[in-house]
């Protein structure tokens, strides 16, 4: 398991998207259900089946500490600990997502869903990008036309 600073995510992120060719193309936003269970949903259906992981990915905490009412850093930094990552999130917000390392990745997504976070979601075999934010509204968009359509009927039977 692999913790990046916000400089190795903005370098991650220029290698990643600077390799990608063609043309980029944006679904339109979903509302985040309120509901805790569709919101665990969608971050199972999210990391563990809608995505490729074979090619890696990345999790990026863009933003944190918005709705502090909503949040508990306790139950995050402890998670982080016992993966034996002791930086803060200020320190490493970034997390790479390796296909035989998904569980963690969804404790990581759903957290930040409860906890109304801004989130970044890459998957490089994809070529998907997917943007939580704190205002609980969902984006994506992506290079692979098919790709986008399926995740668009995935992602609207839990945001609707």
């Amino acid at each position: 398991m692999q913790y990046l600073s916000k400089s190795e995510v903005e370098r991650w992120l220029r290698t990643e998207i600077d390799s990608v060719d063609g043309t980029l193309q944006r679904l339109n936003m979903y509302p985040i259900p309120h509901d805790a269970g569709r919101k665990m949903a969608l971050a199972k259906g999210l990391i563990g089946y809608w995505l490729d992981w074979s090619g890696g990915g990345l999790l990026f905490i863009k933003e944190y500490g918005i709705w502090p009412t909503s949040e508990y850093m306790p139950l995050f930094d402890g998670y982080r600990r016992a993966l034996g990552e002791n930086r803060s999130i200020d320190e490493a917000p970034g997390y790479l997502i390796a296909e035989e390392m998904l569980e963690p990745a969804i404790a990581f997504l759903a957290m930040a869903l409860y906890f109304m976070w801004d989130v970044i979601l890459v998957s490089v075999a994809d070529r998907l990008t997917i943007e939580l934010t704190h205002d609980e509204e969902l984006f994506a968009a992506g290079y692979d036309p098919q790709k986008l359509s399926r995740l668009q009927a995935r992602i609207t039977q839990y945001c609707a």
